[in-house]
């Protein structure tokens, strides 16, 4: 697969998750009680979560953020 394909790829896996989580969040049910009736698993949830939290910080690389993490 090409670069820019990837790209879009992600861009609308992304988008389709927020979306997702957007609904969970506006349902007023928990996490684990949406994404269990959606047939999804509770850690993939948290992990777009931490993605879209990341990237509104303006993080671009949110996976190697969490890497690069220092010691307290």
């Amino acid at each position: 697969m090409s670069g820019g394909r990837e790209r879009e790829s992600a861009r609308g896996k992304l988008r389709d998750w927020r979306r997702i989580v957007r609904k969970q969040e506006a349902s007023g049910v928990s996490v684990s009680a949406f994404f269990q009736v959606q047939g999804l698993a509770n850690s993939t949830s948290y992990f777009w979560r931490r993605q879209r939290r990341w990237r509104a910080a303006g993080r671009s690389d949110s996976v190697s953020s969490r890497n690069t993490r220092t010691a307290p």
